[in-house]
């Protein structure tokens, strides 16, 4: 949520009482409540998750969305991406750099390899690349382009990484 307000979206590109709706109050159904587990699985062909991402004490990967909300495993959260369909997760990560012994890049290696979706993983340092960037990537999608084409970030000046699996350009 607090990416949303802080990107302050022009109010051409997103209406104020629309933020609200872009943001899951119950993230693909793993608050633990009563009503997520009772809720039917909604399909979502891509997930945009902004959170941080760090590790626990014995190094391995974990995703966190904020003071009071319990970190996640990268094994829970493919578990909850294959059991609603998505087909691309963009995992906006607030750290600095993407390197692959990273956490962000092991998360993504995990999801594809244990046979979840592609994952794309950028960090977001420049507010206003990345809303360019996410423009044209979202755009090249809509247009049905390659997603190894369609995350092309050369004019963006960012750092970005596409994990996927056998046919993964092929993916959306």
């Amino acid at each position: 949520r607090a990416f949303l307000r802080q990107a302050r979206p022009t109010r051409s590109s997103v209406p104020e009482e629309s933020i609200d709706a872009l943001l899951a109050p119950d993230f693909l159904g793993l608050s633990g409540s009563a009503d997520s587990e009772n809720r039917q699985t909604l399909k979502y062909d891509i997930v945009h998750c902004v959170c941080g991402v760090g590790s626990d004490y014995t190094g391995d990967p974990l995703i966190f969305f904020g003071l009071g909300q319990r970190p996640l495993t990268p094994g829970k959260l493919r578990d909850a991406l294959v059991k609603s369909e998505t087909r691309l997760l963009i995992l906006q990560d607030s750290g600095r750099h993407i390197y692959a012994s990273m956490p962000s890049a092991r998360i993504a290696e995990f999801i594809v390899g244990s046979g979840g979706p592609a994952v794309l993983v950028l960090h977001s340092e420049h507010i206003a690349r990345i809303n360019a960037y996410l423009t044209n990537l979202y755009s090249g999608i809509l247009r049905n382009q390659p997603l190894q084409e369609a995350a092309q970030t050369e004019k963006f000046g960012l750092e970005v990484l596409l994990v996927h699996g056998e046919g993964g350009p092929q993916v959306l």
